[in-house]
């Protein structure tokens, strides 16, 4: 073995014991930094219900209501990917647009 990868093996076998000593950790704290579906879904339904009287494209309805979801979980402590919360507002638009009444 080299110089480096003595040092390479070394950090890697010190990175597996960081990791598996952080795992128990990471497994109390997951659950309340994550946001759950229950969460996103009733945050998201509260931003897109938010917007309805605003007077904006569509567009920035929902920037705005992606933007609400992501403070609002924040504000709780907890974390969502982008692309999560935004399928999150597209779905909540999709459910209210589904309780209109047919024109």
């Amino acid at each position: 073995m080299t110089f480096f990868s003595n040092i390479a093996a070394a950090l890697e076998s010190e990175a597996r014991k960081v990791e598996a000593d952080l795992a128990p950790l990471w497994a109390k704290i997951k659950p309340l930094v994550q946001a759950t579906e229950q969460d996103l879904a009733s945050v998201a339904l509260n931003a897109v219900i938010a917007q309805i009287p605003a007077v904006a494209a569509g567009t920035e309805k929902f920037t705005a209501a992606t933007a609400q979801v992501l403070t609002a979980l924040g504000n709780e402590g907890k974390t969502a990917g982008i692309n999560l919360i935004e399928a999150s507002v597209q779905l909540a638009y999709n459910f209210v647009q589904s309780l209109r009444p047919a024109q």
